[in-house]
């Protein structure tokens, strides 16, 4: 009996799913641009994976290091992790062995379907004897190709990545976004959230523009858009470049604790009679029933007086079910 309890705990463990670390890749940059990670499968690990640590020493230890990740399916986005560790050890080839500090780490990055923007993280190096891009958590999906390209940068200066970094970090000691400073300064961070019930074919969900006078004064930065359905739906994010006629306005929230008196010169435009004038196909989201994604829009400003902004976009009819979507913002 008090076997068969031990041969029961041994199983019991080896049941446990183990954490995958990927496999520990040597690449060797020999510039600022690293270019040679192409074609990688997405889901897969070891030669001509995505979820591998790729690993080099930087060009200097001054600078910072951003990822560029580019999506090569041409019908289904990829949702994935990447982190950015360092060691001081020049030795070491095993950042998979947890023994690398942590510079960056960015869950839930989402890269759409091509052609689209890349995901994009970075981190400050600065000190560091050797660096891994460490790339997890993507799985297979429909669609031919099903791989990304991933470039990598270096400068030998503090980098905000374009600010299109969904995190720019400083060697795991800060943990601040280009935007963040953005909002730090302008003393104004904004949500808009609006729920469209049963929404037709081909029908705006929400809008975030800076056409009204008072918007004039600010510029709009981009943070994010967070879409979820109740229903399936297909959806997409297009650049607008007129507003739209007869419209209600969504609620918008300050998020900025200590001046959350300040209002936003931003507006979100919802239930229009005649939706805004689209111009450029930024994303195309295929959203399973009861889900949601978090799209990151850094990088996206409506510079003052120009009359420009984003939309959430319903491409087919939905006869039972919500679709919600949620802008954040700074301003500027």
């Amino acid at each position: 009996m008090r076997r068969l309890k031990i041969l029961a705990a041994l199983l019991a463990i080896l049941s446990v799913p183990s954490l995958s670390r990927g496999t520990d890749v040597n690449i060797f940059p020999n510039g600022p641009i690293y270019s040679n990670l192409r074609s990688l499968v997405w889901g897969t690990s070891g030669s001509n994976g995505f979820n591998n640590n790729f690993f080099f020493t930087p060009i200097n230890q001054t600078g910072s290091v951003c990822v560029y990740v580019y999506n090569n399916n041409p019908t289904n986005i990829h949702v994935f992790t990447g982190s950015i560790t360092i060691t001081a050890n020049s030795q070491s080839t095993t950042p998979s062995d947890l023994s690398w500090t942590v510079a960056a780490n960015n869950s839930k990055l989402t890269v759409a379907s091509s052609p689209s923007v890349p995901a994009v993280f970075g981190a400050i190096i600065a000190g560091a004897a050797q660096v891994s891009i460490n790339l997890s958590g993507s799985s297979t999906q429909a669609g031919n190709p099903d791989t990304s390209n991933v470039v990598i940068a270096q400068s030998s200066q503090a980098s905000s990545c374009g600010t299109a970094a969904a995190n720019m970090t400083s060697a795991g000691i800060l943990s601040s976004s280009a935007d963040q400073g953005v909002s730090d300064i302008a003393q104004s961070s904004f949500a808009a959230q609006f729920t469209f019930t049963n929404p037709g074919a081909s029908k705006m969900i929400n809008s975030l523009s800076a056409f009204t006078a008072t918007a004039f004064a600010k510029k709009i930065y981009f943070k994010s858009v967070l879409v979820s359905c109740s229903a399936a739906c297909d959806e997409q994010i297009f650049l607008i470049t007129a507003p739209g006629t007869t419209c209600l306005s969504a609620n918008v929230s300050n998020k900025n604790i200590l001046f959350n008196s300040t209002n936003a010169t931003a507006s979100s435009q919802v239930s229009c009679t005649v939706d805004p004038t689209q111009s450029t196909l930024i994303y195309r989201l295929q959203i399973p029933a009861g889900q949601a994604l978090l799209i990151p829009l850094d990088g996206f400003i409506s510079p003052a007086q120009s009359g420009s902004g984003l939309e959430v976009f319903n491409v087919a009819n939905i006869a039972a079910g919500t679709v919600s979507a949620t802008f954040e913002w700074f301003e500027k």
